[in-house]
């Protein structure tokens, strides 16, 4: 204990008395651990925020029936052709999602079926009117939502084909069927959307006499460490019976610029980290030539190399130690200040960056005074205490 407690004392009176120097070796540690505390948190918080912003632009992940080709599109997105001959549970399909620890709300289903207006063949497209509220970037609607049975928002094409306004009915045929439908309101989505009707789907499964089936879903997965074709493959493999497909246009760009993104800021990180090092090794190299005959009287006396890199190490990772601590609450703070101002959302401090802050400390103290002790340790006492350079 006594021997632990004046090596510390040792190592302490060391710093001090190169207090202003091992100052300006602080000063560079707390500026890197700052920016790469700073950079990581932003780098995390980035991948949140802007994933969750691009996934409002549409879906990324297709689930259909195996069956016959269908064209289907949602959001101003086009899915391509899809094969739809069969309906599926809702109910399977939400408690697959869930064993795959994805989010219910992440997942819009669908029921879809085809009538006769006016002598034309028009989708019926039923759904969560929710969801359309949510998703859908419309820029133009006019009347109400669909509250009553009977009731579907109409495509602004479609409505400007048959001359229709908000509040009037129309007369269609489904399967045999004649139904009467009161247009509520027009909708424009700059897709598909605009030559369909669109109805809740509870209505539409009833009609159909298909409480709880659906025939198409679409789900909206968040950016995670697993891939979006991983995940298809999963979903696919545990219910053999549908088809899913990654929707490639906004799969892959989400992806491309989360990963150009967190590209950008490593580079932007490993050239600080780089310059931070050699800046602590001349730093450091200063100290070490001028502590020399320190050192050579120590090697005189019969302290070995061991016992020095001891000291010299031990100074390193104090320094890098209160570093790292001091530059974690400065690059969480300055991170929070930075995502306020551009996600307007406040980061908290995620838990990789503790151990990043200290070990960039760490490391760069401790790698910024590898070559100096080298050469210290390398020379014979005689030459230590002659005041040679090192």
């Amino acid at each position: 204990m006594k021997r632990l407690r004046w090596f510390f004392h040792l190592v302490v009176r060391s710093l001090t008395a190169q207090r202003w120097r091992m100052g300006l070796i602080f000063a560079s540690l707390l500026v890197t651990v700052v920016l790469v505390t700073t950079l990581v948190q932003l780098s995390l918080g980035v991948k949140r925020e802007l994933g969750s912003g691009l996934s409002l632009y549409g879906a990324n992940l297709l689930v259909v029936p195996r069956g016959a080709d269908l064209a289907m599109a949602f959001g101003g997105l086009s899915f391509g052709k899809v094969t739809v001959q069969d309906s599926f549970s809702e109910a399977d399909l939400r408690a697959e999602l869930q064993e795959l620890g994805l989010q219910d709300d992440s997942c819009t289903v669908f029921v879809d079926t085809a009538l006769l207006v006016r002598g034309r063949r028009v989708a019926l497209i039923g759904m969560d009117l929710k969801a359309i509220k949510r998703e859908a970037a419309f820029s133009h609607y006019r009347g109400g939502w669909p509250s009553a049975t009977g009731e579907v928002l109409m495509g602004k094409a479609l409505a400007q084909a048959f001359g229709l306004q908000p509040g009037a009915d129309v007369q269609a045929t489904v399967r045999g069927t004649p139904l009467t439908l009161r247009v509520s309101g027009v909708i424009e989505v700059g897709g598909p959307e605009d030559q369909a009707l669109l109805a809740s789907k509870a209505w539409v499964q009833k009609f159909l006499g298909a409480t709880g089936q659906i025939t198409r879903a679409t789900l909206n997965v968040p950016p995670r460490e697993e891939a979006l074709s991983a995940i298809a493959e999963r979903l696919a493999s545990r219910v053999p019976a549908l088809r899913v497909q990654v929707v490639r246009r906004i799969a892959h760009a989400t992806e491309r610029l989360l990963h150009k993104v967190s590209l950008l800021l490593g580079l932007i990180t490993l050239a600080v980290l780089v310059a931070t090092c050699i800046s602590v090794m001349s730093t450091r190299g200063v100290i070490v030539l001028e502590r020399h005959q320190e050192f050579g009287v120590m090697k005189a006396i019969g302290a070995s190399r061991l016992t020095i890199l001891k000291l010299l190490l031990a100074e390193s990772l104090l320094v890098g130690l209160v570093a790292g601590v001091s530059g974690l609450f400065l690059g969480v703070g300055l991170s929070r200040i930075f995502s306020q101002q551009i996600f307007d959302v406040a980061l908290g401090a995620y838990p990789h960056t503790v151990w990043i802050a200290l070990l960039t400390g760490w490391t760069v103290a401790v790698l910024g005074s590898i070559l100096p002790i080298c050469k210290v340790l390398s020379r014979h006492p005689v030459a230590l205490l002659q005041s040679e350079a090192i």
